[in-house]
């Protein structure tokens, strides 16, 4: 009777044992405290990739001489052959020349920018510029001695067809003296034309 107890009893005993096992494998991890965050993994943000900047438009210029078609000339200018000129050659001009009042130039060309190649002297006067009908800033074409120039006249065009419109004014810096030289004394400052450098995409 003894022993059957003692058995019932040692069964007991291991049934609570894996009772108590059981519960403390099952038993869930303690949450952290109430307001704090849960503990997650760090991730680095995901970045677009960056495309290399577009490369810069490039241009070109291109020297047109006043011999070319693109110069329409009125009566009234003058080609001197001159081993000075850009080409060998440039035209010259001044108010009254040739009977007409106010000869020009007209100068047609593609391009986004436009410099004249002309002459500074002590006797040269005041050049009138046109782009498209537009008045653009004058040239004053005196110089205490004669050289070779080319002054810009415009840099920002639409690239398309334009026309450049040259004429004298008939004015001239007061510094200048009409009747110290050039091939012929006029009554007003001479203006030159060489030649135009013209801006081009390349």
């Amino acid at each position: 009777m003894k022993q059957a107890f003692s058995y019932v009893a040692v069964a007991c005993m291991l049934t609570a044992a894996l009772m108590i096992i059981s519960c403390t494998a099952s038993t869930p991890s303690p949450l952290p405290p109430s307001g704090t965050p849960p503990t997650t993994e760090s991730q680095e943000p995901e970045t677009e990739p960056v495309s290399p900047p577009a490369p810069a438009p490039s241009y070109e210029k291109i020297r047109i001489e006043e011999t070319d078609p693109s110069f329409k000339f009125d009566e009234g200018w003058r080609r001197d052959k001159d081993e000075r000129a850009s080409g060998g050659s440039w035209a010259i001009t001044f108010q009254g020349y040739g009977g007409v009042a106010i000869p020009k130039v007209d100068i047609k060309f593609k391009g986004t920018g436009i410099s004249l190649v002309h002459v500074t002297a002590p006797f040269c006067g005041i050049t009138d510029i046109k782009i498209d009908g537009k008045d653009y800033p004058s040239i004053d074409a005196y110089a205490a001695t004669p050289q070779n120039k080319i002054t810009s006249i415009a840099t920002d065009l639409i690239y398309a067809d334009h026309i450049l419109t040259i004429s004298p004014s008939g004015e001239s810096n007061p510094a200048a003296d009409v009747t110290t030289g050039g091939p012929e004394p006029p009554p007003t400052p001479i203006i030159y034309v060489d030649a135009v450098e013209i801006i081009v995409p390349k």
